[in-house]
């Protein structure tokens, strides 16, 4: 849920746009999903070259509309959470330590992600449940604002809608097209991926890990890496119960 503004004021959209006070709105209360075409990305983001590129973005928007055709989702969203993600985004910026222990709850992810023991695997997830009661305990000591509700719910959104993207792009080896340029001068036919059996150790892979501004996306794609792993069932009523979420699936499947 994302649109990207430049300084010469063209947009590219890459969103879903939702109102919750605009009756008249073609997008009141239900998900309206705008992207603007791959010749209009390239333009104007030259990152990205070719159609699979962009059709990524497209799919991840495509499952937010998923998200938010659930009834349960989208109320609690206008109902409970109310705020958008800047606000997390505004507190990244701020506060360097916050950044840090993110880094460290991360890294206590991915380390779990590649554990190869059960005792090891256990170690890494009991030192990410610390890390991230203490950043938070710490964040609303400081503020008097509790991040959890607001945290958990973006981390839920954005964390699965990544996840959809990675196995887009992960089964991509996979697919073969007839090329046509007069269509499409930016398709490739998927020749990047190609004989690429491990999509993991692409650069582009290494960026969906890596923490960032919108470090939301980043825990909650590694979390959902993590229950695939462990074989914790979270896909099945995710966004029917909100209340719940990644985290606290993931809490309640892995408490000892």
């Amino acid at each position: 849920m994302q649109q990207r503004t430049f300084v010469n004021e063209v947009k590219t959209n890459m969103e879903n746009k939702m109102s919750f006070s605009d009756t008249a709105s073609l997008y009141f209360n239900q998900p309206m999903m705008l992207c603007s075409d791959v010749e209009t990305m390239n333009r104007f983001v030259p990152d990205f070259d070719k159609t699979e590129d962009w059709l990524q973005l497209v799919m991840h928007e495509y499952f937010h509309s998923f998200q938010f055709s659930h009834s349960a989702t989208i109320n609690y969203l206008a109902e409970t959470i109310q705020m958008s993600a800047d606000t997390l985004n505004k507190i990244y910026l701020g506060n360097e330590w916050f950044k840090k222990a993110l880094e460290t709850e991360n890294l206590a992810l991915l380390k779990a992600i590649g554990s190869t023991t059960k005792d090891s695997l256990e170690v890494y997830v009991d030192e990410f449940l610390q890390a991230r009661e203490s950043r938070r305990m710490k964040y609303k000591e400081y503020s008097e604002f509790d991040l959890s509700t607001m945290e958990n719910f973006w981390e839920t959104i954005e964390g699965p809608a990544r996840y959809v993207e990675y196995c887009m792009a992960g089964d991509f080896n996979q697919i073969t097209m007839e090329k046509t340029i007069q269509c499409d001068s930016l398709f490739n036919n998927f020749d990047d991926y190609k004989g690429q059996l491990n999509f993991e150790a692409k650069p582009e892979f290494q960026e969906r890990i890596k923490i960032m501004q919108a470090y939301y996306y980043v825990t909650g794609f590694n979390m959902c890496r993590l229950m695939d792993k462990m074989g914790i069932d979270y896909k099945q009523n995710l966004f029917s119960n909100p209340t719940e979420g990644l985290y606290k699936i993931f809490v309640r499947n892995t408490s000892r």
